[in-house]
């Protein structure tokens, strides 16, 4: 049983960021009635988010579905899990769900975070499953909508809230420290094609980001975007 009383984190309106996952896992709220995951965290996290969920009145049966940005395990680990025990439905971009079923790997990392997965990679994996559903570029999900960002990953996904401007990116973009943060190089499958992907995302006048690694950022995040994109579009 956990002891540990993990802080209730409400991002926005209906908007909850669990923590101690590794990966940022979010429940959202309102999303036509029904309640969803966005990425499930790393495997063995799933107490954590029962315990979250019985902090604000819900229950894992409550969620209809989980929405995976990408296929990598900090985002994935508990999704099989998830599924078996509860009936959640895992969605995932549709290059991606190969990745999750077992039929093909990823490379590893680049540099000394390469290494580690080589030293440790039996330690570092995950269930597979088979999601019950693809995702695919301009698709929505209730009033979410789903913006395919490839790179980091093929099917990198980011899921936008119209209505309150709000992205959950995923790996696509993160945060250190109030900043924007451009995806990692050393676990992007292709670096270059994850930064310019972000043009997709200037279009869209963010105004809150959720990131999957970082603290969520409200309010002017597509100005600041503008702004670093310019930074980072030769790198």
């Amino acid at each position: 049983m956990l002891c540990q009383v993990f802080a209730v984190v409400e991002v926005l309106s209906g908007v909850h960021r669990v923590d101690g996952v590794n990966a940022n896992t979010y429940i959202v709220d309102y999303v036509d009635g029904e309640k969803i995951l966005i990425d499930t965290g790393m495997p063995r996290s799933i107490q954590k988010i029962e315990h979250y969920l019985s902090q604000i009145g819900l229950k894992p049966s409550d969620l209809k579905l989980a929405v995976l940005t990408h296929c990598h395990i900090d985002h994935v680990g508990c999704a099989a899990e998830l599924g078996k025990r509860f009936g959640i439905k895992t969605l995932i971009g549709e290059e991606d769900s190969h990745y999750v079923t077992g039929e093909r790997r990823l490379p590893p990392p680049k540099g000394l975070a390469g290494v580690g997965f080589r030293l440790f990679g039996a330690f570092l994996s995950f269930e597979p499953f088979k999601p019950h559903a693809t995702l695919r570029d301009g698709e929505s999900v209730g009033k979410l909508r789903i913006i395919h960002t490839p790179g980091h990953t093929p099917g990198s996904i980011c899921v936008f809230d119209a209505e309150t401007a709000t992205l959950f990116s995923g790996d696509a973009l993160l945060s250190s420290k109030g900043e924007l943060k451009p995806p990692s190089p050393s676990f992007s499958l292709n670096h270059r094609e994850a930064i310019h992907s972000l043009e997709k995302i200037m279009d869209l006048e963010v105004e809150n980001l959720c990131p999957g690694h970082g603290e969520p950022l409200l309010g002017g995040v597509g100005r600041k975007l503008g702004l670093a994109y310019e930074k980072w579009k030769n790198l």
